[in-house]
């Protein structure tokens, strides 16, 4: 039988359990196997791994995640029939999620819409997460990958670059998915460096210095609460620009 990432074999399963792709979960189907195969060489097999946004199983019948989570109830359906139940689906909005369990790795092909979202929230509090797999809209991954506008950097590039080395993986043209959507997309690669240094009081001061963007960095800290000294001032500013 041919693999779900193909675009025949995808065209058969949605036509099988009458789905249409969904706008309002943004849902474009990955129908290249080289591009899978190329994510899941990055896949460690020694890891716990769980997924986010698994369509209808393209890369999860490659990886084998022990979870993952989907939003769509008809596609955990699809998912629950055709997968031979090696893998854990949960029908719910991963941003609702408390507990990644024992997951080391994070692999996730979401609505480009929610991809900070679903950042933001690892970053807060990566628990046992090591690496992080995804494939973004290509100009957010050049922004990830410090490539765009310096003023487009918020608290989470900071944070991206402190905690990880930032790699890209690969470029995913618009003509892999189907639908097709309007833009290309890329694989990007977080591996966490400085996990002992996951401190959510560091997390709350980059986010604080972000706060309002016109303002001097010192008067963000001060207004969340934080006691500068006029000497040491500038020293903070240079740590958390240079970050």
């Amino acid at each position: 039988m041919a693999r779900i990432s193909t675009y025949n074999r995808t065209r058969e399963l949605m036509d099988k359990y009458g789905l249409t792709a969904h706008k309002k979960y943004g849902q474009n189907f990955l129908v290249d196997s080289n591009i899978v195969d190329i994510i899941a060489s990055r896949v460690p097999e020694d890891k716990t791994v769980l997924e986010i946004g698994p369509g209808l199983g393209a890369l999860t019948e490659v990886i084998k995640p022990e979870t993952a989570y989907e939003i769509d109830p008809e596609l955990v359906k699809v998912l629950n029939e055709e997968l031979d139940g090696y893998t854990t689906v949960i029908n719910k909005d991963f941003l609702e999620v408390s507990d990644f369990g024992d997951a080391e790795v994070i692999v996730s092909n979401v609505p480009y819409y929610i991809t900070t979202e679903i950042l933001e929230k690892i970053f807060h509090d990566p628990q046992k997460v090591r690496k992080i797999i995804v494939m973004v809209q290509k100009e957010v991954a050049e922004k990830f990958l410090g490539k765009g506008d310096s003023k487009d950097r918020g608290p989470l590039n900071v944070l991206m670059e402190y905690y990880c080395d930032i790699e890209k993986v690969c470029t995913v043209s618009r003509n892999c998915f189907y639908p097709k959507p309007n833009v290309d997309s890329e694989v990007i690669e977080f591996n966490f460096k400085n996990v002992e240094e996951l401190e959510p009081e560091f997390v709350k001061m980059v986010e604080s210095g972000f706060k309002q963007r016109r303002k001097l960095l010192t008067t963000n800290l001060k207004n969340e609460g934080y006691e500068i000294d006029a000497e040491v001032a500038p020293y903070i500013v240079l740590i958390l620009v240079t970050l």
